[in-house]
């Protein structure tokens, strides 16, 4: 039963912004051909380590209302698909490149509607028996306040090897700067059967970004 809100995942802080920070310059996320990921571009997420039995990031549901969760394609079969292709809002509207660690909106380019969710990804999939969160469609694009908490994520890269572009995605919002907030990676936390329920996890899913050609 979905009986708890994303507003139970901070807590406003009293603590001041730390003053004198030396400015770091913003590392962007790269795809696979080592371009960086371009805002108005649309990308397919694919899991970088997949047994070949995984394909890209698509829909899901893991009960019957209408909460739509967000998922991997698995196939045991071993037909690979890109899955359906997103976009990236960072938070700051200026960015035209998404940089590593930086807040943004991930929407799918999903044209149909499902139980009339908007595409874009946030924390909100609450489950009281197995006490997992969730990614589920259904948030807000822009407006970085308390309000849009749920629906900011941050992109990392999973290990420093320079010879691989191997990322993670993982739920940290920075938007607010009083905020206290419960972090943690995504990875896959169930399944509906046929694709991978993604969720907070303390294993991380790793993928590569490949850019949808027009």
């Amino acid at each position: 039963m979905l009986a708890l809100t994303i507003t139970t995942l901070f807590l406003l802080s009293s603590a001041s912004p730390t003053l004198g920070k030396r400015k770091i310059t913003p590392v962007p996320v790269l795809d696979v051909d080592g371009k960086p990921l371009q805002a108005v571009d649309e990308y397919y997420v694919i899991p970088a380590e997949d047994a070949g039995m995984a394909g890209g990031i698509g829909l899901g549901k893991l009960k019957t209302t209408c909460e739509i969760n967000v998922a991997e394609d698995f196939t045991p079969e071993g037909i690979k698909t890109n899955g359906i292709s997103v976009r990236f809002f960072p938070a700051n509207s200026n960015d035209t490149v998404v940089s590593l660690s930086s807040d943004v909106n991930v929407v799918l380019s999903w044209k149909k509607s499902v139980c009339g969710k908007s595409p874009v990804w946030k924390l909100g999939g609450y489950e009281t028996t197995s006490g997992k969160w969730f990614v589920v469609v259904g948030g807000e694009v822009g407006f970085p306040s308390t309000s849009t908490l749920s629906n900011w994520f941050k992109i990392g890269k999973f290990d420093d090897d320079e010879k691989t572009e191997r990322y993670k995605f993982f739920y940290c919002p920075h938007i607010c700067k009083y905020c206290k907030v419960v972090c943690g990676d995504i990875g896959v936390v169930g399944n509906d059967g046929l694709k991978r329920l993604l969720g907070i996890s303390h294993v991380p899913a790793t993928f590569v970004f490949k850019r949808k050609k027009i």
